[in-house]
């Protein structure tokens, strides 16, 4: 069996919610239009809130960022319409740049990287300058590498000594008669001839020769040593002075 419910209670009737009082809107006067106001492209500049309109700067400010826009556009169409041989490599060094005594700075272009840049230069807009600049760069890398083996060069000369350079002409010489006599292919006698300025080289390349021809011109060892003064018995008999009493 279950037991009965409680009796339910009358509802008990609910007062709505008070709604906050609407302030009354400013009376507009019959047939008078709303104030306009700024649209969000226009700054806030060149809008007066007073008068509710565009200042008269703005046609100024609008020419010349329309001329600034279609001088930009005609000039990247231009850049775009290029052909690769229209860009230049030219080696226009900063005037802080020297290049040193000796070393000639020409454009290669067997080089690799010139029809990389130059398709890079279209697809990418690249100016004239800015290739100038390109090439620049490489040219100081290049004179800095330059100064590092006139450097080194330097230093291996101090390990051979006064002659060194008589020592390195003398091997050089060497190299290139045995290409003369075809007895070094030119790809041999160059993958020689670059490691002749190192001491390590030089002098193993004067050991090779002296096996070769029994001296290596340009390279004067210092004076034997004095031999000893032979004595009277020596001069006046050789034949007995390398005997020994027993």
């Amino acid at each position: 069996m279950t037991e009965p419910s409680a009796p339910t209670s009358p509802s008990t009737p609910t007062t709505p919610a008070a709604t906050p009082p609407v302030a009354p809107s400013a009376p507009v006067a019959p047939g008078a239009a709303a104030a306009p106001a700024r649209q969000e492209w226009l700054p806030e500049t060149y809008w007066d809130p007073q008068a509710g309109t565009i200042k008269p700067e703005f046609g100024a400010h609008y020419a010349e960022v329309a001329a600034f826009h279609k001088a930009q556009t005609e000039t990247q169409a231009a850049l775009a319409a290029r052909k690769p041989e229209d860009i230049k490599f030219e080696v226009k060094l900063p005037e802080t740049v020297k290049v040193p005594d000796g070393m000639d700075l020409k454009i290669n272009e067997n080089d690799p990287r010139v029809p990389v840049i130059r398709e890079m230069a279209i697809k990418r807009g690249w100016d004239q300058d800015t290739v100038n600049e390109l090439v620049a760069l490489d040219a100081q890398q290049q004179i800095a590498a330059h100064a590092a083996e006139q450097t080194r060069i330097a230093a291996e000369d101090q390990k051979l000594g006064a002659n060194s350079k008589d020592r390195k002409a003398a091997v050089g010489n060497w190299l290139k008669g045995m290409k003369d006599r075809n007895e070094f292919s030119p790809d041999e006698y160059e993958a020689v001839r670059v490691y002749a300025v190192d001491a390590a080289a030089v002098t193993a390349l004067e050991k090779i020769i002296a096996k070769a021809a029994g001296s290596v011109p340009g390279h004067q060892p210092g004076n034997p040593p004095p031999s000893q003064p032979k004595t009277v018995a020596e001069r006046m008999y050789p034949q007995y002075a390398s005997s020994k009493v027993s």
